[in-house]
């Protein structure tokens, strides 16, 4: 079974996607959890990836989850995967409120936009 980042390779290059986004999740994806086969990662190692990634929004956790996601559902019916794909549908914890902790640092204006966005 192939290895996440040649599954990541092949996915950039076949779907004719901007490579950079998909590649960036990957290698944070490995950095934390390794370079395992595809059908290696589980739910533990999702909830890892979410709990370890860093300080960063949790919007930017977000974006590397939805490529991550993109990879594995590729390989679910690239590879005839039977598990689930272990990315899917992840909670992350006070997602956006981090952006409207933010938005509200920046007075009058900042509270003004947050109202528009809600």
């Amino acid at each position: 079974m192939p290895k996440l980042l040649e599954i990541a390779t092949e996915y950039a290059h076949l779907k004719c996607v901007e490579p950079k986004p998909v590649m960036i999740a990957m290698a944070k994806l490995i950095q934390i959890c390794g370079d395992k086969d595809i059908q290696d990662y589980d739910r533990k190692d999702a909830r890892t990836f979410v709990d370890q990634y860093g300080k960063v929004k949790t919007t930017t956790i977000r974006r590397r989850l939805n490529s991550i996601n993109a990879v594995f559902n590729w390989a679910a019916y690239e590879l005839d995967l039977e598990q689930r794909n272990p990315f899917a549908r992840l909670i992350i914890r006070e997602e956006g409120r981090d952006a409207y902790i933010v938005t509200n640092q920046l007075g009058p204006l900042g509270m003004w936009v947050s109202k528009i966005k809600m």
